[in-house]
């Protein structure tokens, strides 16, 4: 079982659904376990050793979140970069056919390349956001890649330019690589299980302080599990880079299209 279908949801809303499921996972456990730990810790309980190990696992609980935060956004950023550097070899390309001497193989280059960028945005990004890695794509840009070795060399700048180009289409197809590799790139599942667990183990904590009021404690406890579940989100929404509504988009390819082939 995956939990994939939680990025259909819009960004505010999967915000407030793993926000809300906490803080009441939290304020109901109060509830639920009040009654119990008044009879484990007494009535005048021991809240500054309850305060003690809340602290020393709230550390080691944000250390390691935050090691894990930043393993999500360093993923997401080198996605990122991936995909532009991709669409920055596509308009590389692009610009470099136009340098050629007019020639049928020229044209039929041209409109390989339109083909090739139209697919990426419109068949590659939407399946991507399913998680599923597209393979139509390669056809596209097969087809481009013959062409450029047809390409006529009747003068030097020709040359120089075909020899650019060449070397252009190798990086496109390294990047394009990477690009697919990165579609089904995300945290492994036991770091997930440690965030949720940690959390689980911070909140319990909460629960072993003895009060006299009960409103105070429900709420107090439950801004732990807000926090909790806000830092949770956090994580959720910049793993896998493709899904979502925070996620790497085709604004660099859509770019390139409406530079060299929306006229």
């Amino acid at each position: 079982m995956n939990f994939y279908w939680v990025y259909d949801l819009p960004e505010w809303a999967l915000c407030a659904l793993m926000t809300m499921t906490s803080i009441a996972f939290s304020a109901g456990g109060v509830l639920v376990t009040r009654g119990p730990a008044r009879r484990l810790f007494g009535q005048n309980g021991m809240n500054d050793i309850v305060s003690y190990f809340l602290s020393a696992t709230g550390v080691f609980y944000g250390i390691t979140l935050g090691l894990i935060a930043v393993g999500a956004w360093q993923t997401y950023t080198s996605v990122t970069d991936k995909a532009s550097n991709e669409a920055a070899a596509l308009a590389t390309i692009c610009q470099d056919v136009r340098l050629l001497s007019d020639s049928p193989t020229k044209t039929k280059l041209i409109q390989a390349l339109n083909k090739f960028t139209r697919r990426v945005i419109d068949e590659d990004w939407p399946l991507q956001r399913k998680g599923q890695i597209p393979s139509g794509g390669t056809d596209s840009l097969e087809s481009v890649i013959q062409l450029a070795v047809t390409l006529d060399t009747r003068t030097e700048i020709d040359r120089i330019v075909v020899a650019e180009i060449y070397a252009r289409l190798n990086i496109l197809i390294d990047l394009r690589r990477l690009r697919l590799e990165s579609v089904t790139a995300g945290l492994p599942a036991p770091l997930y299980w440690v965030v949720l667990i940690g959390g689980l183990i911070n909140v319990s904590m909460t629960w072993c302080f003895v009060m006299e009021k009960t409103l105070p404690h429900v709420f107090l406890s439950g801004v732990i599990g807000a926090l909790i579940g806000l830092l949770i989100f956090m994580v959720a929404a910049m793993d896998n880079p493709f899904r979502g509504e925070y996620s790497v988009g085709p604004g660099a390819f859509q770019i390139v299209f409406d530079r060299y082939f929306s006229n």
